[in-house]
């Protein structure tokens, strides 16, 4: 009975061997510079990979897949290939895999997605892992808020007000109209406003003839990494409001004219009055003065 138990527990320990030596492979993202990254430049990640110190892994290959906003230089590897077995006993069995990802100028404010995968050449111990980590990134970007502030039907001057409602500051603002059905421009279609900071306001003058309720401007500004970024807004345009304030000034044009059109005879009817009088004393002191 005692060797039947000593045989079947030597069988057990038989069939854990090969799970204690079983190779456990994984990875992480343990560093990225800058953070958070910005559009248009470049970021530098560290991987690590541990698990590398059993020999029965065989050859561990880590891959990253960089997928949009993110991509790799001309000629740089997308992955690495090690020997498991090439660690010693008493030394970390960590593999550091370090890469410098360009990311788009285009990149949304955020965490992105970096894909990696790790696998083994041994097909007696055959891994496939893949992991997904998150890179942050900081929107370039700004907002901006546009309307008309003024429109003179006499003299065509057209300004538009505008707010740098984002949280970025800009630089080399300029405003473009485009061409456009039913508004005309009267001389130059650009304006540069210049820089602009978070929540700051400025204005772009032109003269023009318009008659739509709509316009359509590009504002052309340089951000914060020195990319040049193109955005198209519409601006709604009512031309009652404007045609109001030419009414009211009318009105008062007009009562003006009509208490100046009185006064001025009464005036006139008053200052020869007093000359008059004067002229008739000082005539009379002269003929007494002679008598």
């Amino acid at each position: 009975m005692k060797k039947v138990m000593f045989l079947s527990f030597g069988i057990f320990l038989l069939f854990l061997l090969p799970l204690a030596n079983a190779c456990t492979l994984d990875a992480a993202l343990i560093n990225q510079d800058p953070y958070p990254a910005l559009p248009g430049e470049y970021v530098k990640v560290v991987f690590q990979v541990t698990g590398l110190g059993d020999s029965t892994c065989g050859s561990v290959t880590f891959q990253l897949i960089p997928e949009y906003p993110f991509s790799l230089d001309s000629g740089v590897s997308n992955e690495i290939t090690i020997r498991s077995d090439t660690y010693a006993k008493d030394y970390s069995s960590n593999l550091v895999v370090p890469y410098k990802l360009r990311i788009d100028e285009n990149a949304l404010d955020g965490d992105n997605e970096i894909k990696t995968r790790v696998f083994t050449s041994n097909i007696n111990n055959n891994i496939y892992l893949n992991r997904n980590f998150n890179i942050s990134v900081e929107d370039s970007r700004t907002d901006f808020e546009v309307h008309v502030k003024d429109y003179s039907y006499d003299t065509k001057k057209l300004i538009f007000e505008i707010l740098n409602s984002g949280k970025n500051d800009v630089e080399a603002l300029t405003f473009e109209i485009p061409d456009q059905d039913n508004f005309r421009i009267i001389g130059s279609n650009r304006y540069i406003v210049g820089d602009l900071g978070s929540n700051e306001e400025d204005v772009a003058s032109f003269e023009a003839d318009i008659s739509k309720e709509e316009i359509t401007i590009d504002i052309l500004y340089t951000d914060q990494v020195g990319v040049r970024r193109n955005v198209q807004e519409t601006v709604q345009f009512n031309p009652d409001h404007f045609q109001a304030k030419i009414e009211r000034g009318r009105k008062i044009g007009s009562v003006t004219a009509f208490i100046i059109g009185i006064l001025t005879p009464i005036v006139v009817f008053l200052i020869y009055k007093f000359a008059k009088k004067r002229r008739i004393k000082k005539n009379l002191r002269k003929f007494r003065h002679n008598s």
